[in-house]
């Protein structure tokens, strides 16, 4: 036998495996299409200040145990509804940015807070719009991007910033969400905040093709997002795992967060907002005595110890098993909570907010 004939017989049958390999990922693609035929895959996009968006008008069903939810995004990428820069009925607004918190992971669309927020101060005969500019895997960097992108265009009364603890460690990468990049703030030795990496350049080809090849491919991406769903489990597992408390000393990481919030309480203020603030975390007491001397003038309430209250008191979770963020009666407690406790007089000329400034809960 030749050295040709040999590569023959040896070519024939990883040919035929090839190709049956590539049969069944076919069959199984167009299976995945049959089964769910209205899932968009595309959920975020680029845009040069922030890095990404939500995807403009996209419209699907994301479904991945315990999860599932129908997901709708307006023009400008957000999960709430089409909203014009100036209301056309004089509304007062209230303008939301913050995470996938905000943007509803886990919840459906009329569940997420913006949305019960708004519903609550009409039906008490309050003319209010609340817009949901959340953003999956946005830190405070681009939060303060988008604000002066467009936000202020609104025109909002008042502005909630909801920080997930790790914005924190975020603000510091210039990396960002997979292969999507981001901008950041570098804080200087003289306390000024010089803004990084803005615009964003877009994707490289290599970039280019793995997010097509995701973004059509039903196959890649159930892969994916069953990969990312153990990981997210892993990590909060091993969150659970790790002793109670709040992370320790006032590192630059910590220092840079506090900066940004000041800054974005300022730009509020020039804009005739207000801001509020809710932290889904503890600050140790070496952070807290910090927060106090460095951002003591903003309205900020850590939310935390109010949600594990209610989940107690009503023997109902506040946060989705193995993933950690909010159940759909978590925003409503937060809807409930905003309205209540800070909100209500926020909207009022003349008037401070009914909040205390570091509150735990309503009342406190």
């Amino acid at each position: 036998m030749n050295l040709r004939e040999s590569a023959r017989r040896l070519l024939v049958p990883l040919a035929l495996l090839t190709a049956s390999v590539l049969l069944t990922l076919a069959v199984v693609e167009i299976g995945l299409r049959l089964i769910a035929p209205s899932e968009n895959i595309a959920n975020v996009e680029y845009e040069p200040l922030r890095g990404w968006r939500g995807a403009a008008n996209a419209s699907f069903t994301f479904e991945d145990d315990p999860v599932r939810m129908e997901v709708v995004h307006n023009s400008r990428g957000y999960r709430d509804l089409e909203r014009a820069e100036e209301s056309p009925d004089g509304a007062e607004r209230i303008l939301c940015c913050g995470d996938s918190f905000t943007w509803g992971w886990g919840v459906e669309q009329d569940s997420i807070y913006t949305r019960l927020l708004e519903d609550a101060c009409r039906g008490e005969g309050r003319l209010v719009e609340v817009i949901n500019m959340g953003i999956c895997g946005q830190g405070t960097a681009q939060a303060l991007i988008g604000l002066r992108d467009h936000g202020f265009d609104y025109g909002p009364a008042v502005v909630v910033y909801q920080a997930a603890d790790n914005d924190i460690p975020g603000n510091l990468r210039p990396g960002g969400r997979g292969m999507w990049r981001k901008p950041y703030f570098v804080l200087e030795d003289d306390g000024a905040l010089v803004l990084r990496d803005c615009p964003v350049p877009p994707l490289s080809f290599k970039e280019q093709v793995k997010y097509q090849t995701v973004r059509r491919s039903r196959l890649t991406h159930l892969l994916r997002s069953r990969l990312r769903a153990y990981l997210s489990q892993r990590a909060w597992r091993e969150r659970a795992e790790r002793p109670p408390g709040p992370v320790p000393g006032v590192d630059y990481r910590f220092r840079l967060f506090c900066a940004l919030v000041n800054l974005m309480n300022e730009e509020c203020a020039e804009n005739s907002a207000h801001l509020v603030v809710l932290m889904d975390f503890s600050l140790s007491d070496e952070r807290m005595d910090y927060w106090e001397e460095q951002c003591g003038e903003v309205d900020a309430h850590f939310i935390f110890d109010y949600l594990v209250g209610q989940q107690e008191a009503r023997g109902t979770p506040a946060f989705i098993p193995g993933d950690g963020h909010w159940t759909t009666a978590a925003h409503r407690w937060i809807a409930d909570y905003l309205h209540d406790v800070t909100l209500r007089d926020a909207l009022t000329p003349g008037e401070t907010s009914a909040g205390s400034g570091h509150g735990t809960g309503p009342g406190s």
